[in-house]
């Protein structure tokens, strides 16, 4: 029972806890530890595999790219016209030198590591070089020896396989009679030949040395190339290998005896090319890891046990002050020696309680003074009085500031991927925007104004210069750039202003500049209104040949001119909001024409409705799509109703489109249907919409329109050309239907 007791005793003892806890940590560390040490070990061969495959890859990809060069080059050089000029007439010896003098230039080219460059000459037995020219039997025996291209080998060339040859490196010398053959180095023969000039053929010489310098990428030299029949085109390994393995599939490993094959065969030359790696590298390395791992979680354990204890013994005594200092807070009363559960929960409570009041604090505070600054600003922007003089520290006079406002636009794509709404995505932007101006700027003040609009207060104290301002928004532009597809920007910058009373004016300010934007789903910095402040509007005559086609449904002539409109619009630098609202008087035309036609409208809802689709509209391409959406379905319903019209009302509005210039009453039209004139009147308005005797007024005046545009005609004879004897009579109503009269309509045409 004692034993029982004493062991539940040291096991509240904090010395005995935290060493327990310490202890269980480094078991769960160490044992992760192996895990991951066994597994990476396991992984490591696969990955030195993977890494030679890429290694051999890059130097195959090098090998293949640079041969493709020497290649082209040397064709390009062969089919010139001074070396076909040189073939067909020797005694050129003007050419002679110049084509040396571009051989000099090909060859002293570092980076195609060519030795030499030469042009032999069957006919005329020279090599002309980048030294000069010489006898083959010279250039081959004396100038660059080899024992294994010997002079014979260079002569059968004339009569060998025709375009690209690649022979295997050798050492080459250049020999002379007094002294020991000088070495050239190890270079590759390539010889590149032309079926139309038998007796020429180029010469090649690569340093086989640089080139494997430069290319190669492995952990050790042993490289070598060879050709489609398997024999070795060059190799740097300084110890022999034996046979190699058969290398199939173009590409891949092969572990034989002692050493690894990695190979690839490149897909322009035919060359296979080997990079040999002996297994004992691979397995050193594995070995020497887990000697190393397995070393360092020794270590780790020793450091974390003897750590743990130092730990423990250090933090027990100072817990045990700051118990006995609680529990007289609390009580008043000397605390016991020994600790329990209640002691530790206390400790907890108190310093959670202490956190979180301090937090609680801080955080009312922050919030109320970010209040109180956005309220005042909003008091001064929007010219709200205040009692409280709450700005002085904020905007002291005297002090010149800018305004920055950011208008933001979302764009459909936005509504289809968004994971939060337009207030959360606001939100957002504008925490990026306040953190982005307050790097910049440490007194800026960033604060949400609308919905959709962010204002930005950039005061002049620390001399803010306008072009370093302007690079700031550029480079918050480009942050924003990277989600344009969801949402763009209007960002509108204000002149400088001396007074803190000018809040109210540099908004406005910035409002009017935000309206300048141009019509593009692009973040566009405003700096300057507009150039052309000019109202876009319809000439007369665009809008007689608008009202004339929609009322006679004719939707493709009505597309065009919109289109035409719209297009001539923006190649003369209208702004996004000119353009917007020549649309929506478009829209409020559309739906008055198919009012005064007695016709219901279902061409996208009613006039709010369209209007805010317009001002959702971002670009050109979005506001044409839905201007013909709603000018075909009005065309459409115009044609559905003059289709449904019965035969009465159709012989009526056809009489009056062929004699509106005689002299129409509603009695004489009547008669002619054998009914009488009240009736007439009553139907014709129930079927059409119209009075009888404002249809009459409107089509004379619409015809008059096209008299006055047309021709040159007088006014008087045009109003009596359209039914109106009498000039006064003609003038009231073509004022009361057009807005204008007859020489204001004329002139301003």
């Amino acid at each position: 029972m004692q034993t029982i007791l004493r062991f539940r005793q040291l096991s509240r003892s904090l010395f005995i806890r935290l060493l327990a806890s310490f202890t269980l940590i480094i078991v769960l560390l160490s044992s992760f530890n192996y895990l991951s040490f066994t597994f990476f070990r396991t992984q490591l061969e696969e990955e030195i595999i993977t890494y030679n495959n890429l290694n051999l890859k890059q130097t195959t990809d090098s090998y293949e790219t640079h041969l493709q060069l020497i290649a082209n080059l040397v064709l390009g050089f062969y089919s010139s016209d001074r070396v076909q000029i040189l073939y067909k007439n020797p005694s050129a010896y003007n050419l002679a030198s110049d084509i040396r003098s571009d051989i000099q230039n090909t060859v002293n080219n570092p980076l195609l590591y060519m030795e030499n460059l030469m042009l032999v000459f069957k006919d005329t037995n020279f090599i002309l070089e980048k030294e000069g020219s010489s006898a083959p039997d010279t250039m081959f025996t004396k100038f660059y020896s080899s024992d294994a291209y010997p002079y014979e080998f260079w002569q059968k060339q004339f009569d060998a396989p025709l375009f690209f040859n690649l022979y295997p490196a050798a050492p080459f010398y250049y020999k002379t009679f007094k002294s020991v053959p000088a070495p050239r180095g190890t270079l590759l023969p390539v010889i590149i030949k032309n079926k139309l000039t038998p007796g020429l053929y180029m010469v090649a010489l690569l340093d086989a040395e640089k080139a494997y310098k430069a290319f190669h990428r492995s952990i050790n030299d042993n490289f070598v190339m060879l050709d489609e029949q398997g024999k070795i085109v060059y190799s740097s390994a300084a110890e022999a290998f034996g046979p190699l393995p058969e290398l199939k599939n173009g590409h891949g490993y092969v572990q034989n005896g002692n050493y690894y094959y990695f190979y690839t065969k490149g897909d322009y030359s035919g060359l296979t090319y080997v990079n040999i790696i002996p297994t004992q590298e691979i397995g050193s390395k594995v070995s020497r890891l887990n000697l190393t791992l397995f070393t360092l979680l020794l270590v780790a354990i020793a450091i974390g046990i003897g750590t743990s204890v130092l730990f423990s013994l250090r933090f027990n005594n100072p817990v045990k002050k700051i118990i006995d200092s609680i529990r007289q807070l609390n009580t008043g009363e000397a605390a016991a020696t020994g600790l329990s559960k209640d002691e530790f929960e206390q400790i907890n409570t108190t310093i959670h309680s202490l956190f979180k009041t301090n937090k609680d604090i801080h955080q009312v505070l922050d919030e109320k003074n970010s209040l109180l600054k956005y309220y005042a600003i909003t008091n001064k922007v929007k010219n709200i009085h205040s009692q409280y003089d709450d700005f002085k520290e904020l905007a002291p006079n005297g002090r010149p500031f800018r305004f920055v406002l950011f208008q933001l636009y979302f764009t459909p794509r936005f509504y289809e991927f968004a994971e939060v709404g337009e207030a959360r995505a606001t939100y957002f932007s504008r925490e990026i925007i306040r953190q982005y101006m307050s790097t910049y700027y440490k007194d800026a003040h960033t604060f949400q104004v609308e919905n959709d609009q962010i204002l930005t207060v950039v005061f002049n104290g620390e001399q803010v210069q306008e072009e370093e301002l302007s690079v700031v928004l550029n480079r918050l532009k480009e942050v924003f750039d990277h989600d344009k597809e969801i949402c763009f920007l209007t960002i509108a910058l204000s002149p400088f202003y001396q007074e803190s009373a000018q809040f109210t004016v540099a908004y406005e300010a910035v409002l009017e500049l935000a309206e300048g934007r141009m019509l593009n789903a692009d973040t566009q910095i405003i700096e300057q209104p507009p150039r052309s402040g000019e109202p876009f509007t319809l000439t007369p005559s665009q809008e007689q040949e608008f009202e004339a086609n929609l009322r006679g449904g004719n939707d493709e002539v009505v597309l065009r001119l919109v289109r035409r409109v719209l297009g001539a619009m923006q190649k003369k630098g209208a702004t996004a909001g000119q353009i917007k609202r020549l649309c929506k008087d478009l829209l409020d035309k559309t739906l008055t024409t198919l009012a005064l036609l007695n016709i219901d409208s279902k061409i996208g809802g009613e006039q709010l409705e369209l209007q805010r689709q317009v001002l959702a509209c971002h670009t050109l391409e979005q506001l044409e799509t839905l201007m013909m959406q709603a000018l075909s379905a009005a065309c459409e319903l115009v044609r559905l109703r003059k289709d449904q019209r019965d035969p009465m009302a159709r012989f009526v509005l056809e009489y009056l489109e062929q004699h509106y210039h005689e002299d129409i009453t509603l009695d004489s039209v009547a008669e002619k249907l054998d009914i009488s004139g009240g009736y007439l009147s009553s139907y014709f308005k129930e079927k059409t919409g119209h009075n009888f005797i404002d249809y009459v007024h409107e089509v004379r005046i619409t015809k008059a329109r096209e008299l006055l545009l047309q021709s040159e005609l007088k006014i008087q004879e045009a109003a009596s050309q359209v039914g109106y004897h009498n000039l006064n009579s003609f003038n009231r109503m073509f004022k009361k239907y057009t807005g204008m009269t007859p020489s204001e309509f004329r002139r301003s045409s």
